[in-house]
């Protein structure tokens, strides 16, 4: 009978020849799976997080920025049309009133008396216009302001300066209406 080694420093401990046999069995047999990864196994570095996905963020911003930007522009727009009419009209209110001293003294009555408004051509006639220009003096010179009031009927008024024959001259005030077209006409009370 083999004798085999018992506990170390101990007796030697007789071993059948079945038991060595199972033994180098056993030695022979593959050792035993390890166990599946991720079951109780630590990672070495932890997966990365995934990123939030900003494209909806992004077009919000960018179509919101397109938004704001239109409709500023149009508010912009829309402001700089009236104040680009409204200087429109001065300047032809002026012109209007440069045009009419101007067809005064150069005696041409019939093209100063076209530049008055309808109510005013309706309450005297071309002879009547010219009779009372001539009564008062032709206009010799003339200087019209830039500046433009505004009466409590909401006319208007462009004040010139105006030297008329015989050395008399003065401030005279004209009242400015549209007519449909928006063409400015003089229209004195």
């Amino acid at each position: 009978m083999p004798v085999g080694t018992g506990m170390p420093g101990g007796p030697p401990v007789a071993v059948s020849e079945r038991e060595i046999r199972a033994e180098r069995a056993l030695r022979a047999l593959p050792p035993p799976p390890s166990p599946p990864p991720g079951m109780g196994a630590v990672p070495a570095f932890a997966p990365p997080v995934p990123r939030a996905n900003r494209t909806v963020l992004i077009v919000s911003l960018v179509l919101g920025a397109t938004l704001l930007l239109c409709c500023g522009g149009g508010v912009f727009g829309v402001g700089g049309l009236f104040y680009y009419s409204y200087n429109t009209l001065q300047d032809d209110a002026v012109a209007t009133v440069e045009g009419y001293l101007g067809d005064l003294q150069a005696g041409r009555y019939p093209q100063a008396y076209d530049r008055l408004c309808v109510e005013a051509k309706a309450q005297r006639s071309l002879d009547a216009f010219t009779g009372e220009q001539e009564s008062a003096g032709q206009v010799t010179s003339y200087q019209v302001g830039s500046d433009i009031e505004v009466d409590q009927e909401s006319n208007w008024l462009v004040t010139a300066q105006v030297v008329r024959q015989g050395g008399a001259s003065g401030s005279e005030t004209f009242p400015i209406v549209f007519n449909d077209a928006n063409a400015a006409q003089i229209c004195p009370r």
